[in-house]
């Protein structure tokens, strides 16, 4: 019976097993493990992943390559590699999965720094059982998220360049998950408790705060409009207080003039009156003065003018004096 000729190995899976091996040089020939049954048993030299579901994530992808024997009194003992290298079952499977993932459903970006899910129906259904127990698109997203992987979806709103052909396309980055670069994946460690802990105070502490602008941005809005119905009733009342001290003044200045002609023609008839009233007193004065004259005057002398009267001027009802005898 003649020899039966191995089947034929892709260009594809050449290309894979020289990368696979490539990693295998510096993480060791089990950072894959065995994964599928269905996987081809030639291609023996390249790591095969065991299935696996998030609750296994925190099994390493065995212990480290052999390291090169040490010959001790002539025994042979191999060197505990130490287990910087090992690396968690769900980054080895993942970046493998990405690097042999159909480019139409899942792929490295252009830059290499992240990854592509272009498809995510066609990915949880075909992609994911091959790798792990399951086909849940959303518990594959936390494990990645448990690891420090963002998600990064185009958003339409915020994204000036929107492509519909790109919408649905689901982006996961890290900084050392990189495309060619698997001696960054021990780098890349889980968040235990404790710092998933921490995140969600954060996360909380962040709402919080967000809250608190929000609150802080209405309380000024409406601090703003109070202020600004304040200023504008104050600036109407002062209007209005304006205008009646004008018309107040107005009416103040009118009673004053009133008031200054009536104190005019009041002043005018004092004045007239005091007039009257100093002239009859001056009238009265003199003559009184006169009559105090005409009683206190001298005799008239002989070469007195004849039409003089020869004797004091008697008044009614007096008596008359005697005459003097001037025979001495």
């Amino acid at each position: 019976m003649a020899n039966e000729s191995p089947a034929p190995v892709s260009s594809t899976g050449v290309d894979s097993m020289i990368h696979l091996a490539n990693v295998s040089a510096v993480y060791g020939n089990s950072i894959f493990s065995d994964v599928n049954d269905n996987e081809d048993q030639n291609t023996t030299q390249s790591a095969n992943f065991g299935c696996c579901d998030e609750d296994e994530s925190e099994e390493v992808a065995g212990s480290c390559s052999p390291c090169p024997d040490e010959m001790t009194g002539g025994k042979t003992r191999k060197k505990v590699c130490s287990k910087q290298h090992q690396l968690p079952m769900f980054l080895s499977k993942t970046y493998h999965m990405i690097d042999r993932a159909d480019p139409t459903i899942a792929t490295w970006s252009v830059s290499g720094d992240s990854f592509v899910v272009k498809h995510v129906e066609k990915f949880a259904a075909s992609v994911l059982p091959q790798y792990f127990k399951h086909s849940n698109f959303s518990s594959f997203a936390r494990q990645l998220n448990f690891y420090g992987f963002r998600k990064l979806k185009a958003e339409p709103i915020l994204t000036a360049d929107f492509d519909a052909r790109t919408a649905c396309y689901v982006r996961f980055y890290h900084e050392k998950f990189q495309k060619d670069r698997p001696e960054l994946l021990q780098y890349i460690k889980r968040a235990t408790k404790s710092d998933q802990q921490s995140k969600d105070d954060v996360e909380s502490l962040k709402m919080e705060i967000s809250n608190l602008k929000e609150c802080i941005s209405n309380l000024s809005q409406e601090y703003d409009r109070k202020l600004s119905d304040m200023s504008f009733n104050l600036n109407r009342k002062i209007s209005s207080i304006s205008s009646d001290y004008d018309k107040l003044n107005v009416l103040v200045q009118q009673m004053l003039a009133a008031k200054g002609e009536e104190f005019y023609h009041l002043q005018q008839r004092c004045v007239t009156q005091s007039c009257q009233l100093s002239k009859e007193a001056m009238m009265r004065s003199l003559s009184e003065v006169a009559c105090m004259s005409l009683q206190t005057s001298p005799p008239l002398r002989p070469h007195q003018s004849t039409t003089q009267t020869s004797g004091p001027v008697v008044q009614a009802g007096e008596k008359r004096p005697a005459p003097e005898n001037f025979a001495d």
